[in-house]
């Protein structure tokens, strides 16, 4: 499936058992899903040492057009690390986990009063 860039994609990604994705932000956010992630793309001209794109880039395994995909997604799943999205969630956001939680009222300023 492929989905629009402005919407669709936060819904895909929590309902995702894999990503096939390029070296792009919506790749990135779901590498901290925790289900193993396979890279379509990554031109590695375009990809900064150290980004987080090359971190995804180093642990995700390639999509090759000469193997079937079915057959990559089980061995991406054998061989995936169980902890590697802690490492790039840390990367992406000081609070982990908490993407869905609001802060209390008392520290979020009235935007009629701010």
């Amino acid at each position: 499936m492929v989905l629009p860039p402005e919407e669709g994609w936060r819904g895909a990604l929590a309902a995702a058992d894999w990503i096939i994705g390029d070296h792009g932000l919506v790749t990135q956010y779901g590498a901290t899903t925790g289900v193993p992630v396979l890279l379509a793309a990554l031109p590695e001209h375009d990809v900064r040492a150290g980004s987080l794109a090359d971190a995804v880039g180093r642990v995700a395994p390639r999509l090759r057009r000469d193997v079937p995909v079915a057959e990559q997604l089980r061995a991406a799943s054998l061989l995936h690390r169980a902890d590697w999205h802690h490492e790039i969630a840390a990367r992406i956001t000081s609070q982990p986990g908490r993407a869905g939680v609001s802060a209390p009222a008392d520290d979020v300023p009235d935007p009629g009063t701010a």
